[in-house]
C-alpha cells in the first residue's frame, strides 16, 4: 500500500482524447498524477468495482493515495496514478465495460500509444542525422 503524501498542489488540465477537463495533482518533484475516481467517472465505470481487481496490476505499483479537493466531495483521499501510466492502464480494461461513446475515445488513445515509440524512434534518429551533419 501506498504511504500518504500531504505537500500537493492541484490543477486542471484537458484529458487528451476524452476532451474532459479532470484534476491534477503534482508532487512537491513535479510529477502529476490524476485521480482513478475521476478517470472511472469519465469512462462510466464504478471505481469502488474495480479498484480491488487494478490494484493486482504491476502498473498499480506507482499508484498513491492523495487529497482531492473539489466541489461535489470536499476534501478527501483517493487513489491516483501516475498521468504516464494512464496509457498501459487504458490497455487493461474489457472495452465491453465501458459506456459505449468512450469506447472510440479510448481506442483511440491506445491506437497513439502503440505508436508513440516509433514516433520517437524517428524523432531520435532526425536528431542524430542533425548533429552528425553538422558536425562532419
Amino acid at each position: 500500500m501506498s504511504e500518504l503524501i500531504h505537500d500537493v498542489r492541484q490543477t486542471k488540465m484537458k484529458l487528451p482524447y476524452f476532451n474532459e477537463d479532470v484534476p491534477v495533482l503534482y508532487l512537491s518533484d513535479g510529477t502529476p498524477y490524476i485521480p482513478v475516481v475521476v478517470l472511472c467517472q469519465i469512462l462510466g465505470l464504478r471505481s469502488d468495482t474495480y479498484i480491488r481487481q487494478w490494484r493486482k496490476l504491476l502498473l498499480w505499483s506507482s499508484a498513491r493515495k492523495l487529497p482531492l479537493e473539489n466541489e461535489k466531495w470536499g476534501k478527501r483521499i483517493v487513489w491516483c496514478l501516475p498521468f504516464g501510466a494512464l496509457p498501459i492502464w487504458f490497455c487493461s480494461f474489457n472495452l465491453k465495460a465501458l459506456v459505449p461513446e468512450r469506447r472510440k475515445q479510448l481506442l483511440n488513445s491506445i491506437d497513439e500509444f502503440i505508436k508513440l515509440p516509433n514516433r520517437i524512434y524517428l524523432e531520435m534518429l532526425t536528431h542524430y542525422r542533425q548533429v552528425r551533419r553538422f558536425l562532419f
